[in-house]
């Protein structure tokens, strides 16, 4: 829901910058705090679904000292909110909200007030295919030969589209060969070599 500030604005920041495709942010339960912010690193507006919230709030810390160490600490704490609001503006530029003053509140939004208010738009489902599982029985009745073969071909193919672009051509994988525990366990290892010396390469 929501942690140190500066880690928050890290990931913010490592979000904005991914430049391979597309990035869409979906609240799934709550938006609070620094999350709010992450939240709107995506291309669009954050997706919400009906029973998400988002939160936003002033900054805060603990300090201790004299008058001088309080006002320090105080204009820091200015200065951070200031980032954090640099981002809902640049997300919201049109928006006639007063996000200073909702932090200075504390504001929630359920998932109905957050779209109605135009700081979210409502979850869609966007129709991909999920790629990165594999659509397979896993069961005794499969080898742990053939299972790991299937395992590499799916990384190996993984692997080339994001090289490439273009799915890699390959040929339908060998039928099961029922293999020994031992014999699992020495081809398992063999793989993780393979897969650490192509590392190191």
């Amino acid at each position: 829901p929501g942690g140190e500030v500066f880690q928050g604005q890290g990931i913010y920041t490592a979000i904005k910058d991914y430049s391979k495709g597309s990035v869409s942010v979906i609240i799934g339960a709550v938006a609070a705090s620094i999350a709010s912010v992450i939240a709107y690193a995506g291309d669009t507006l954050p997706m919400v679904r009906i029973n998400s919230s988002i939160m936003i709030h002033n900054p805060k810390t603990i300090a201790m000292g004299d008058e001088a160490e309080m006002i320090r600490t105080a204009e820091a704490l200015r200065t951070v909110k200031d980032s954090l609001l640099a981002v809902y503006n640049e997300a919201m530029p049109d928006s006639d909200l007063d996000f200073a003053e909702m932090m200075n509140g504390t504001k929630w939004f359920s998932a109905q007030q957050a779209i109605d208010a135009g700081i979210a738009i409502p979850y869609e489902e966007d129709g991909e295919e999920i790629t990165n599982c594999a659509d397979i029985e896993i069961s005794n009745k499969m080898s742990f030969e053939d299972l790991m073969r299937i395992f590499v071909k799916a990384k190996a193919k993984a692997e080339s589209e994001i090289v490439t672009g273009d799915p890699e051509v390959t040929e339908d994988p060998a039928p099961p060969v029922a293999v020994t525990n031992e014999a699992a366990r020495r081809r398992y290892t063999e793989i993780q070599t393979e897969d650490a010396q192509a590392g190191m390469a």
